[in-house]
């Protein structure tokens, strides 16, 4: 037996093999098709289409075989792609390349061999269409015709499949483009729109001059038509999921947040709600943080209260500020949410139906802003959004420390975790803040235990004896999705994606540093923070 010898452009001719993505990929009926084609016409009981790699022959279709791959080192197209033409074997056992070839020798028996180079338009030869037979045998002319037109056809197939992946590959970039794009042009449009709106309303209850009205009439006027033509040019439906931009800003938080409110405490009234605001007394005088996101977030919130909006309607909105974190409450005293319902928050977007769910679109809106947020709802009662964005002052933190309590009273803690040492080491860690938990030390348990008492805040080791910590998760999602469930995990590298999904509001690694304990604290037990 000669084994195969390599082609002198072999990198190359690998560089292009790997250029189609076809390697171990699933059947093609186009193909298989092909390959059926191919041994009705030659009349063998064997056909295969085989792509060479630098240790195998590995069969995208094969007609009369079971095996999946043979070594390139006895492959029968391992010579074949050496050359342009055809190769034809009439009788195995008298070429001494193959005449003791574990394939001629043992099954599957080879004693006839032709196969084609599937050669690129590049001029590579990925591998070969090629049949087998138990017995000698010589083609005749049509049938080698045939054969290679076969060939091509399969080249033209594979071609084919390559363009549409890179075209689906370069829609992608131009999406991910024009999404930047929109971005950068819409998030300040949509603020000159939306504020302008609240600002003509609140000029009509101030009785202003006419001059102020047509002023503002004339803006938001071409705040649409602007907002419309960017649409147009960029190809972007209004309805689409947008997130807010990156940037960040330093504002004074003051004045920002009083013209906020005192301008929404105005609109909501054209809507027969009550808005009442708080912004916490230590919050710093000056904040770097993404002020665009913020108003994007609240004027999210508040457009579902409004379009839901019940006589003597109320809405609290609290300020906080804690460890580099600006913390949003806001208390609708109306809109409550079924379980089904506020689910939608740690679903994944491909998951979803067609019609994205607000709480949906409100999650992915904080993500893109880095944030946290947590939805609860009572019912009849209302609902809570809890929601926390990265911030930053240059001022002493110290001036900041909250002058109330910094949790919620008496907040009722469970920790689910096996390990003793690990129970020890938590109850060190909230023992810190003047807080006590229970434990659990499985997930069973830790589902009987939140049937006998209401808890505000879970931490749930993710390698639980039984079922695991995301299947726990699942669990309590499907009766109390309103407690926020903290994954607590020793893996650096954590699919945060599959933990949200399964329920998770956040994730602490092991070992668990005060300061990330300390930021989860502040906003899932931040004073405030229950239903009433």
């Amino acid at each position: 037996m000669i084994e195969p010898p390599l082609p002198p452009d072999e990198e190359a001719r690998l560089a292009e093999l790997l250029s189609y993505r076809i390697l171990d990929t699933d059947s093609d009926k186009v193909l298989d098709d092909i390959t059926l084609l191919a041994s009705q016409i030659c009349e063998t009981p064997i056909a295969l289409i085989s792509l060479v790699d630098p240790d195998r022959q590995w069969f995208k279709s094969k007609v009369g075989i079971d095996v999946e791959q043979t070594h390139r080192n006895i492959s029968f197209c391992g010579h074949a792609i050496l050359d342009q033409s055809m190769l034809e074997v009439y009788d195995t056992l008298k070429d001494e390349r193959f005449h003791d070839n574990p394939l001629v020798v043992g099954a599957p028996n080879i004693r006839f061999y032709a196969g084609t180079p599937l050669i690129t338009p590049n001029g590579y030869a990925l591998g070969t269409l090629c049949i087998v037979d138990s017995k000698p045998k010589v083609l005749n002319n049509l049938q080698k015709a045939a054969l290679d037109t076969l060939g091509r056809n399969i080249i033209t197939h594979l071609e084919l499949l390559k363009r549409n992946a890179e075209l689906t590959q370069v829609n992608k970039i131009k999406t991910a483009y024009l999404s930047t794009l929109s971005h950068e042009f819409k998030t300040p449009l949509n603020a000159i729109c939306s504020f302008g709106k609240l600002l003509e309303e609140e000029a009509k209850s101030q009785q202003l001059p006419a001059l102020f009205q047509d002023a503002l009439n004339h803006i938001n006027a071409s705040g649409e038509k602007l907002l419309a033509a960017v649409d147009n040019l960029l190809g972007i439906d209004n309805e689409d999921i947008d997130t807010a931009p990156k940037s960040v800003n330093t504002v004074g938080s003051k004045a920002f947040f009083h013209h906020i409110f005192h301008t929404l405490e105005n609109h909501a009234r054209g809507h027969g709600i009550q808005i009442s605001s708080h912004v916490e007394s230590t919050i710093p005088d000056t904040l770097t943080f993404n002020n665009a996101g913020f108003c994007k977030i609240m004027l999210t919130i508040l457009d579902h209260a409004f379009r839901h909006a019940a006589p003597n309607m109320h809405i609290d909105i609290m300020l906080y500020y804690r460890l580099g974190d600006l913390i949003l409450l806001v208390k609708d005293s109306h809109c409550g949410f079924t379980l089904k319902a506020l689910n939608k928050v740690y679903v994944n977007l491909e998951d979803t139906p067609e019609e994205v769910s607000y709480l949906t679109k409100l999650r992915i809106l904080v993500d893109s802003l880095n944030g946290r947020i947590k939805v609860k709802s009572g019912g009849k009662q209302g609902a809570l959004y809890m929601c926390s964005l990265p911030a930053t002052t240059d001022e002493p933190m110290l001036k900041h420390a909250p002058t109330t309590s910094r949790f919620t009273d008496n907040p009722a803690i469970l920790v689910v975790e096996d390990n003793e040492i690990n129970q020890e080491v938590m109850k060190s860690l909230l023992g810190q803040h003047e807080l006590i938990a229970d434990f659990a030390s499985d997930g069973e348990t830790a589902l009987s235990m939140i049937q006998s008492r209401q808890y505000d805040l879970i931490f749930m080791d993710i390698n639980l004896p039984g079922i695991c910590g995301l299947e726990t998760t699942q669990k309590i999602r499907e009766t109390a999705p309103s407690i926020p469930v903290i994954a607590v995990t020793a893996n650096l590298i954590t699919d945060r994606e599959t933990m949200r999904e399964a329920g998770m509001d956040a994730v602490l690694t092991k070992p668990i540093e005060q300061a990330s304990l300390a930021r989860v604290l502040n906003l899932y037990l931040i004073y405030g923070g229950k239903i009433d």
